[in-house]
């Protein structure tokens, strides 16, 4: 006999799910809510700010290559940082709304699956707003002196993807363990980000920016592989980060 299933928003689940499957509904529940228009217009708004940026960025007729990758630094992956931020920040809240309360209660396996399902969901929605904003940056960009090389361009599309799955686990670890979520958000991009890069010894280590200040090209005519074993130490490092958040996260709410 096929097994019962139970259904929360419109999305169905075995009755027993497997690990895998928790997971996978977690982060269909999750992404359904998340990109609702009411919920992700502000995101949007923020890609659009940016893109708008570069265009201004080329009407000042910079002949500077680097300025684009400053820009890049500065404005793109910060507006990830921020995107993240809020995002990772009320993944974890309104689960009575979407009905994952209920399958937190009934499922002794959602303390590993409702986090691991949400950062999954922010993760590719961070990358996603990423991405869009260096698309829209390239096209302002095409045909003029700062457009960038495609080794560049690639590593800046990796850099989206490593400061999502970074930020998101970071921003996630500090909603499990703190109420003012997103206070503490802001510290540590401050604190982390800005500080801590600039003081000796290895409290750099927790800076997302100064391990993908690492990864970005240095030069303009740099090749992917340039400088490989920095670049994977950075790799690494941003890695590590990510798998550090999860892993709190993970076992906060195998305390609750």
């Amino acid at each position: 006999m096929p097994e019962p299933a139970f259904t929360y928003t419109g999305v169905a689940a075995p009755a027993s799910p497997t690990l895998p499957g928790a997971i996978l509904l977690q982060w269909g529940l999750h992404l359904r809510r998340a990109t609702a228009l009411r919920a992700l217009w502000p995101y949007l708004l923020l890609a659009v700010a940016v893109v708008a940026g570069s265009l201004g960025l080329v009407r000042l007729a910079l002949a500077q290559h680097a300025a684009i990758q400053e820009y890049f630094s500065v404005f793109v992956l910060r507006a990830c940082a921020l995107a993240a931020l809020g995002m990772a920040t009320s993944a974890l809240r309104g689960d009575a709304d979407s009905g994952a309360l209920a399958l937190h209660l009934l499922r002794p396996r959602a303390a590993v699956a409702l986090p691991l399902g949400r950062w999954a969901a922010v993760v590719i929605l961070v990358a996603s707003l990423g991405l869009l904003m260096l698309g829209g940056m390239l096209l302002a960009t095409a045909g003029t002196v700062l457009a960038p090389s495609w080794t560049a361009v690639a590593r800046m599309a990796v850099a989206v993807v490593l400061a999502a799955m970074a930020y998101t686990s970071i921003f996630l670890a500090i909603s499990a363990h703190f109420k003012a979520a997103a206070g503490m958000g802001l510290l540590y991009l401050v604190a982390g980000d800005v500080v801590a890069p600039s003081l000796p010894g290895p409290v750099g280590i927790v800076s997302v920016q100064a391990h993908l200040a690492r990864w970005l090209p240095a030069a303009a005519d740099e090749g992917f592989l340039a400088r490989g074993f920095e670049s994977g130490v950075a790799v690494a490092a941003l890695l590590g980060l990510a798998a550090a958040g999860v892993a709190l996260t993970v076992w906060r709410r195998g305390q609750v």
